[in-house]
């Protein structure tokens, strides 16, 4: 069962609940202690980063740096203007569960994760990056000698700089990043 199903399993609950309420509420209660142990097998696949995953990537980054004054927009467009670098973790619908006339299903197609690196180096001068490299000081700044390399870093011209992004959704097994990291080679 993919997430997907989603709506199938709402509609067999709408449909649950049109019984009485003592049996509807039997089968809640066993639906919500099957739906805590379950496990729903989703297959996923790595694509290029496109420009209609913008408000999905953001969202994840808005997760990755949640009290950070970053501007998200800014950085998505980044990422998704070197698309050649890293992907974008989708789930994989099969032909016979996707339909044209479906507007709910918008959310088939959403970036359950990221991973990609930015180019610092070649980007000091865009408004997201400089906060972002503002953000990674503060807080280098915990340990003095890590500051220390980390700006000694950041101002030398010859070196070039790269900040991974690597962001999922809680609920994804840590072990699909690995396929994603492999993809930076």
């Amino acid at each position: 069962m993919g997430l997907t199903s989603r709506k199938k399993q709402k509609a067999q609950s709408n449909s649950k609940n049109n019984e009485t309420s003592e049996e509807s509420s039997d089968s809640e209660m066993e639906c919500e202690t099957l739906n805590e142990n379950m496990v729903v097998p989703v297959e996923f696949e790595g694509r290029n980063i496109e420009g209609e995953d913008f408000h999905s990537v953001k969202k994840l980054l808005n997760q990755l740096f949640l009290k950070a004054q970053i501007d998200l927009s800014n950085l998505t467009d980044i990422i998704i203007s070197q698309n050649y670098i890293g992907s974008a973790l989708k789930q994989v619908v099969p032909e016979d569960e996707l339909s044209d006339n479906d507007e709910d299903d918008d959310d088939e197609m959403d970036v359950f994760g990221v991973t990609t690196i930015v180019n610092l180096s070649q980007r000091k001068d865009k408004k997201s990056i400089e906060q972002l490299l503002n953000f990674a000081v503060l807080k280098s700044g915990e340990n003095p000698s890590t500051k220390k390399i980390f700006e000694e870093l950041l101002s030398n011209p010859s070196t070039s700089l790269g900040f991974l992004i690597n962001e999922r959704f809680i609920n994804l097994p840590p072990q699909i990043s690995v396929p994603l990291f492999e993809s930076l080679r």
